[in-house]
C-alpha cells in the first residue's frame, strides 16, 4: 500500500507510519459525502513536516471537479495523481480521504483554507484507547488482522469520529513518525 502518494512526496516517510494508520477497503466518501472544496484550484507546494525534512517540498497542480474529488498532479503527470475527497468536520476541519491506487483508501484529518492547509495521517493509536474501543464496538472500525496497528474503518460515521477526535485536539499525543504535510499556494514561498 502506498500512502497518499501526493506523488512519492508524501510517501518517503509515509510507508514507515503506515502500520498505523486508519484506511478502509472501500470508499467512504463519495460524490454525495465527500463535496467539501477547501483549497482552490491552483498550484501549490507541499511540504512535508519534521526535522529532518530538508527540501523534500514538491509543487502540485491542484484541480477539483463539480463532485468534490480533487486531483493532486505532479510534474504535468495526470496518470499519476492523487485522488482525494473532503468532508467537513467542524469549522476549518476536514476528514479526507485519499484514494491509494490500490483498493485501499487512507484517511487524514486536514485543517485550514487556500492560504494554509495543513494535512496530518490518522494514526490509529493517537485515538483515545476508550475512543478506539467504542468505535470497535460500534462496528465502525475493526483492527487488522495481520498488523494490530492498522484500524480498518468500515463506516462514514468512524471515519468522521475519528476526524473530530482530531479536530477537537482530544489526540493522545503524537509519536515520532507522525506524517503531517503543509500546504500552501506556489506563489507564497
Amino acid at each position: 500500500m502506498r500512502s497518499l502518494t501526493i506523488n512519492r512526496t508524501m510517501a518517503a516517510g509515509a510507508a514507515f507510519a503506515l502500520s498505523g494508520c486508519l484506511v478502509s477497503e472501500v470508499p467512504l466518501l463519495d460524490e454525495n459525502t465527500g463535496r467539501a472544496t477547501p483549497i482552490n484550484n491552483g498550484v501549490y507546494t507541499i511540504c512535508p513536516v519534521s526535522d529532518d525534512a530538508g527540501d523534500d517540498c514538491n509543487t502540485f497542480a491542484v484541480d477539483s471537479d463539480e463532485t468534490g474529488l480533487y486531483r493532486f498532479i505532479k510534474d504535468d503527470e495526470p496518470d499519476d495523481a492523487t485522488l482525494m475527497r473532503f468532508r467537513r468536520v467542524g469549522r476549518g476541519g476536514y476528514l479526507v480521504q485519499s484514494d491509494e491506487s490500490d483498493e485501499n483508501y487512507a484517511y487524514y484529518y486536514g485543517a485550514g483554507d487556500s492560504e494554509f492547509f495543513r494535512l496530518q495521517m490518522m494514526m490509529c493509536n493517537d485515538l483515545p484507547e476508550r475512543e478506539r474501543q467504542r468505535l470497535i464496538d460500534r462496528g465502525d472500525m475493526e483492527v487488522d488482522d495481520d498488523n494490530s496497528d492498522i484500524c480498518i474503518l468500515k463506516s462514514l460515521r468512524g471515519a468522521r469520529k475519528a476526524a473530530k477526535i482530531y479536530h477537537r485536539g482530544k489526540t493522545v499525543a503524537p509519536e515520532d513518525g507522525d506524517i503531517i504535510f503543509e500546504i500552501e499556494p506556489a506563489s507564497a514561498q
